[in-house]
């Protein structure tokens, strides 16, 4: 069977971008900034939302993958279509919420499309750190995180 992929922190570190084209369906990957400089061996921190709307969508086209490079604004894009997911705060920014980011959208991507599963896990999460900074202020931590996730879900869907 056709194997789905999400790849997060330490292999987007040692992977080479050409790698990705062996593959038979379209990975994920959920790189920050840094990780995706290094990945393509370009330089976005300098440039505005719009031209890093546009490289990722070239990436993503040119290596048949989705890409949601996080960052305070996420963008998400297969190469054709493009979404921003804004929110979240700075509590998101602590170890293990990549992680967190990662598990959800391999968890969503078993009964979804790749793309949908990483927008809905982008969304999710900065939801979620929006609702645990109204009552924790930045003071959360990952396992409050996964915590509130299941209310943050439901209110959602609901």
């Amino acid at each position: 069977p056709e194997k789905k992929f999400v790849f997060d922190a330490g292999a987007l570190q040692v992977m080479e971008p050409d790698w990705l084209l062996k593959l038979k369906t379209s990975a994920i990957i959920t790189p920050h900034q840094k990780e995706f400089e290094k990945l393509f061996n370009v330089s976005i921190h300098q440039i505005s939302v719009e031209e890093k709307i546009k490289l990722v969508q070239a990436m993503a086209k040119k290596y048949k993958i989705i890409i949601l490079l996080k960052a305070i604004i996420d963008i998400i894009s297969d190469g054709n279509e493009v979404y921003l997911v804004e929110g979240g705060n700075a509590g998101l920014t602590k170890g293990g919420t990549g992680d967190i980011l990662a598990g959800l959208t391999t968890t969503l991507s078993s009964n979804n499309s790749a793309l949908t599963s990483a927008v809905t896990a982008s969304l999710l999460l900065k939801k979620t750190g929006e609702k645990l900074f109204r009552s924790k202020g930045y003071w959360y931590n990952v396992d409050n995180i996964i915590e509130m996730i299941p209310e943050v879900l439901n209110e959602i869907i609901l």
